[in-house]
């Protein structure tokens, strides 16, 4: 895959996310009146849902085709960590605008500091799991350059 066509891929994944939040956002604060369809904040929780499963399916397609059509362990790591950090932004950016705190209920407040806690073991997980390869592929290229 060339630079242009994985550059093409990331606007798609981007645009399609951006519109889904974009709708979701207005169904959010004024619904579809033209539809029939009053306001609710279950179109915010569509649009979370929905970004993560087309951003992780997006950038899976994308490093499993830049890696010879096979699906390794680091690419699904990395469809998995920038897929939960993509819904994270979108969560943070639905919830931090909100003009009065209480339109939030309970639940939804313990839902996303959650959210903050698994971000931050994903986020470590990622990093840890590449450090330790990178390191023990040193290890093994160091071992196999001191052979006589």
């Amino acid at each position: 895959m060339t630079t242009n066509q994985t550059r093409l891929s990331l606007l798609v994944i981007g645009g399609v996310d951006i519109l889904i939040v974009a709708l979701g956002t207005i169904g959010a604060k004024t619904g579809f009146p033209l539809f029939g369809i009053e306001r609710t904040f279950a179109f915010l929780s569509f649009a979370a849902a929905a970004v993560g499963i087309i951003t992780f399916l997006g950038s899976l397609q994308l490093l499993r085709v830049e890696q010879d059509r096979e699906i390794s362990e680091t690419s699904l790591r990395k469809a998995i960590t920038v897929a939960v950090i993509t819904v994270y932004f979108v969560i943070v950016g639905e919830t931090s605008f909100f003009e009065k705190q209480h339109e939030f209920s309970a639940i939804s407040q313990t839902m996303v500091a959650s959210f903050n806690a698994i971000v931050g073991v994903v986020v470590a997980f990622f990093f840890g799991s590449s450090a330790y390869l990178q390191a023990r592929t040193g290890q093994r290229r160091e071992g196999e350059s001191n052979k006589p």
